[in-house]
């Protein structure tokens, strides 16, 4: 009788695990899940989480598309065009790892957190670098007219509205498999790269206090996505692995909704609602005493007299100083909306020490100087900042001219 070499053994046949294998097993499932990037709650989000982290992390053409968006921004906010705006919003790239930093905020993942967090501060830094090349361009090209960059550089209600949808909608894309949701992703480039380019635009042509400005609304809009898109996460029920992840998640939300108070201005208007008003005392009028019958009224006063006779004595005569009257006048360029106050005449000579708007008010000081065929002349703002403008930007106002009464102040 003969056995054979290979025996068949029946498909339902499992062979017995030893326990050194299923320990051996076991070690390399928590080594992996240590070297993933994001550690999974349990065994069905694992897959899922795994894919997002895959595919949001960002690629050599995600820093490419952030240096091309500055470059466009700032040629928009150079020509005060929609446009090139437009343009810059359509060639800026996907922000998948905002929804990875997002992702890894939830799920306590601290070292792919700090990996797209840098990523993303990286690609903002090349936009408003390269919008701000731009920006000295604007400077040497004597450039005055920047409404867009202005428009950009203020809290809107509707773009905090469009920051909210655009991170629910990016957020819920990702979750149902979409690994390129490009309408949720511009609707969140508005927000983090319009504002970051006007600030970048803003220091590079040296506008005073509006490069600060959009860099605050670009911390707003950004604050408020990262809330909004840990918000949504969390209600679809992905959350830490270890209780220590949450501390990541409990960081993130403080530090967002920080910013979201003091940039908006929310913290003031706090301030001044918890200080309680003070009403200014106004002491009562004494009623007048009557006077009583069989006595004389009491005196009344007409004014301060004196019943001393004073001998008339000889007083040197003041010669009288004549103060000339301020010469103001109005900003009113007919071109480029404005006007560059430099610290020496001449384009390209001096430094630029503000910007004015048509509809300025400036007191005229008496210095001219000509500088080729043009004529500059020495104003003083309203904030006290003396520098040189083109005579032809300047009108001068009369007595009659409107609001010119309105520059004197009263005594």
């Amino acid at each position: 009788m003969e056995f054979p070499a290979d025996p068949g053994l029946p498909d339902d046949f499992t062979p017995l695990a030893r326990a050194g294998d299923l320990a051996a097993s076991s070690r390399a499932r928590r080594r992996r899940a240590r070297r993933g990037w994001i550690p999974p709650a349990d065994a069905a989000q694992a897959p899922l989480l795994d894919d997002l982290a895959q595919s949001t992390f960002p690629s050599l053409g995600f820093f490419l598309l952030a240096l091309a968006c500055g470059l466009l921004m700032g040629a928009g906010y150079l020509l005060d065009s929609h446009a090139l705006l437009l343009l810059a919003l359509l060639a800026a790239p996907l922000l998948a790892p905002w929804m990875g930093m997002t992702l890894a905020a939830v799920t306590g993942g601290w070292r792919f957190f700090f990996q797209t967090i840098a990523s993303l501060l990286i690609a903002f830094l090349l936009a408003f670098l390269s919008s701000s090349l731009v920006g000295l361009l604007a400077r040497i090209l004597e450039f005055s007219r920047f409404n867009r960059a202005v428009d950009h550089s203020k809290l809107w209600w509707t773009d905090l509205f469009i920051i909210v949808l655009g991170a629910v909608l990016l957020v819920l894309a990702h979750m149902r498999g979409t690994r390129k949701p490009i309408l949720p992703s511009l609707m969140l480039a508005y927000g983090f790269f319009l504002p970051i380019g006007a600030a970048g635009f803003a220091w590079g042509a040296g506008l005073p206090g509006n490069w600060q400005d959009g860099l605050l609304v670009f911390l707003t809009y950004f604050s408020l996505a990262t809330l909004i898109g840990c918000i949504v996460l969390r209600t679809r029920r992905i959350k830490a692995a270890r209780k220590s992840g949450n501390i990541l998640l409990t960081l993130v939300v403080i530090l967002c909704l920080a910013a979201l108070v003091v940039f908006t201005g929310l913290a003031g208007w706090i301030s001044d609602r918890a200080s309680p008003v003070v009403t200014p005392f106004a002491p009562t009028p004494l009623s007048l005493v009557s006077p009583t019958p069989g006595l004389p009224p009491p005196p009344t006063f007409d004014g301060p007299t004196s019943t001393a006779t004073k001998s008339p004595t000889a007083q040197p005569s003041a010669s009288a100083t004549i103060t000339p009257e301020p010469t103001y006048a109005v900003i009113a360029a007919s071109t480029g909306g404005g006007a560059l106050v430099r610290s020496e005449p001449g384009a390209g000579i001096g430094s630029v020490l503000t910007t004015l708007i048509n509809g300025s008010i400036v007191e005229v000081l008496s210095e001219t100087r000509a500088v080729g065929t043009i004529q500059w002349v020495l104003i003083r703002t309203s904030d006290g900042i003396e520098g040189w403008v083109v005579q032809d930007a300047l009108a001068i106002l009369t007595p009659e001219s409107p609001g010119a009464s309105s520059l004197t102040p009263a005594p």
